[in-house]
């Protein structure tokens, strides 16, 4: 190896493993990860759907395991995932998922849960996260906080009619603090990250290990 290409390679591994501060709850949320105005008010179907299209369009390993995860957190715990009055925001740390994953389902009428009593739910967010990020959900979880504020937010957001307006609700959040290896899809143009731009979500990965994949055989509700 030429002293040149080692220090090349030097250079990428500085900048891969650099700590990136602060992303929009966006750069992980785009409009195609939304169930908007869901025909079911289950919310252990809603879910089964959310984590299918994950599966489906990114790969989180095995569905059944995950979603098993999922379900049995809600279960053992019965203020798993509580934001606020009206807002469910599921997750778990998953050995196959490489980077946080949000997908969201939102319901004017609300979801139910069996284990949950009659609460009803007008968004659910199910958020996973890589083994090696302990800190990414709660990090998620305060940038959640901003934006649904109080219970009447979270009805609010249940009635908007189109994945877009619900995405661009998410996307008034500002930015959150995560800590990550560069090769995920988070940071600035040119340090081997994958970043997305505006509600077009035109993605510049830049010597990603990892690139979102598009599923067309899946579509959810828009």
């Amino acid at each position: 190896m030429s002293t040149s290409t080692s220090s090349r390679r030097s250079a990428t591994t500085r900048r891969t493993s650099m700590t990136i501060r602060n992303i929009r709850l966006t750069a992980i949320l785009k409009p195609e990860d939304v169930i908007h105005s869901a025909q079911t008010e289950d919310g252990e179907e809603i879910l089964a759907l959310l984590l299918r299209h994950l599966a489906l369009d990114y790969g989180i390993g095995n569905l059944k395991t995950a979603t098993g995860t999922v379900m049995r957190n809600i279960k053992d715990d019965p203020g798993h995932g509580r934001l606020r009055q009206g807002i469910l925001v599921p997750y778990a740390r998953l050995e196959k998922v490489v980077e946080p994953l949000i997908a969201v389902a939102t319901s004017e009428a609300g979801f139910t849960f069996g284990d949950l009593g009659e609460d009803r739910f007008h968004v659910v967010a199910v958020v996973l996260v890589p083994l090696d990020m302990p800190g990414a959900y709660k990090q998620i979880h305060k940038g959640l906080e901003k934006i649904f504020p109080d219970p009447e937010t979270a009805a609010e957001v249940g009635r908007l009619r189109s994945a877009l307006a619900v995405w661009q609700h998410f996307d008034s959040g500002g930015t959150i603090g995560v800590t990550q290896p560069g090769h995920r899809r988070f940071g600035t143009a040119g340090s081997g990250t994958c970043l997305h731009h505006g509600p077009t979500l035109q993605a510049d990965c830049v010597g990603t290990t990892q690139e979102r994949r598009r599923t067309p055989g899946l579509h959810l509700r828009t």
